[in-house]
Order: structure tokens, then sequence, then C-alpha cells
């Protein structure tokens, strides 16, 4: 209980530790801001302490608030993991939020390097969906070319064993045909540039 300067009691609210931490981590950053030129870390860790500043507290803030982005890395991992390498969809807001996040911070040149390793580590893709799409677009195109190249040179046969990213290609090409899942445009360019689907 606390005397106010009217004076009537009034209740000091109870936190929960999480608060706490909030709290703590916020008057810390104002603390930093306000008086960082005044005093030394030093004397900020024994004179805020007689304030009641928790600064254990603080530290399991800053630790909850840093792990949210591993929290975010490993909900990614398992996501595609489990769907085949594809990305949350955007009904999933937190996660197409944070895996926009990542890639606009990437454009900007603003992400971390350890983060950037470890989202390197995990396959992630810096290219939004849009301009992935573009990017694919172009790579398939990039592929037809040198598809027709190969043809011309070796008498219309089909890609050798030794020109594996091409071969891999081509039966990509065929099992999207026999699925009837490959793109009209692109069924279309495969027919008139003599492409075997058998």
């Amino acid at each position: 209980m606390r005397a106010s300067a009217t004076g009537s009691n009034k209740q000091i609210p109870k936190l929960s530790n999480d608060r706490k931490a909030k709290v703590s981590c916020g008057i810390w950053n104002c603390l930093g801001v306000m008086i960082s030129t005044e005093l030394s870390h030093a004397m900020l860790h024994t004179q805020l302490p007689k304030l009641g500043y928790d600064f254990q507290l603080h530290y399991q803030g800053i630790k909850r608030v840093g792990d949210g982005w591993n929290d975010h890395l490993e909900k990614l991992i398992k996501y595609k993991g489990a769907n085949d390498g594809s990305y949350p969809p955007r009904s999933d807001k937190t996660m197409s939020e944070w895996v926009k996040t990542q890639q606009e911070r990437y454009r900007k040149g603003m992400l971390k390097k350890d983060r950037l390793d470890r989202l390197k580590n995990a396959g992630f893709s810096f290219i939004a969906k849009n301009e992935q799409a573009i990017e694919n677009c172009r790579r398939w195109n990039d592929r037809l070319k040198e598809f027709i190249e190969y043809r011309s040179i070796n008498d219309g046969n089909k890609p050798h064993f030794n020109c594996s990213v091409l071969r891999k290609w081509a039966s990509s090409q065929r099992k999207h045909y026999h699925q009837r899942t490959l793109d009209q445009d692109r069924e279309k360019k495969l027919k008139d540039a003599g492409f075997n689907f058998l």
C-alpha cells in the first residue's frame, strides 16, 4: 500500500513475471536513452536495484525477445519439412509476416550476419512470392533455350546423363505433362520446340 499526495491509499497492481520483464525492459530502454551519457554502466547496476529495478527480469525479457525469432525459424523449418518445402500460407499471418520481414531486411541489408547464415542454412528463400514466380519463369525459359540448343547440336536426342540439370528439367516437364499439371503455355512452347513427352 502506498499513500498518495492527497492522502488516499492506492494499491500497487501486481504484475506477472512476464509483464514485469516487459516493464523492466521498457524502463531500461528509457533509462539508457535518457542517462547513458551521464552514468556509467557500473553505476546503473549499483543504483537501479536501490530503486527496485530487477536486472534478472530484464535479462529474462531480453532472452524472451530474442527467442521469438528462433521460435519462428524453428516453426518455419518444421512447416517446410512437413509440406514439401513450401512456405506457410498467407492465412497464417504471424508466420507469413515474419517471412516477409526477413526478406525485406535482407533486401535492405539490415539482417544480422548470424541470422542471415542460419536462414541460408535452413534453405530460406530471400525472394518474395511474386518475385519468386518471375524468377521461376525466367529460369524455366532459360532451360528451354538450353534444351533447344542441345537438340540442335545433338541431332534431336534427349539430354545425356552428363547433362544432369537439363535431364532433370526434361524429366520434370514429362512428369507434369502426364499428371496434367503442366501450364498450357509451357506445354505449347515445349511442343513447338519438338519436346518428346514419352
